[in-house]
């Protein structure tokens, strides 16, 4: 097994500003509690903020 090979099948992660391959929109980054998500805004929900 290689390390770092789990990148190769992420469609979203590092992607900030590149389109979306199903629908074009361009996937965004989310910051919360100091970390963040990429997600595509057409194709996927936007990652719940957990109530502090």
């Amino acid at each position: 097994m290689e390390s770092g090979y789990f990148d190769r099948s992420l469609e979203a992660y590092g992607q900030t500003g590149r389109p979306c391959r199903r629908c074009g929109t361009a996937i965004r980054r989310e910051e919360f509690t100091n970390r963040s998500s990429h997600f595509r805004p057409r194709c996927q929900p936007a990652p719940r903020v957990p109530r502090v």
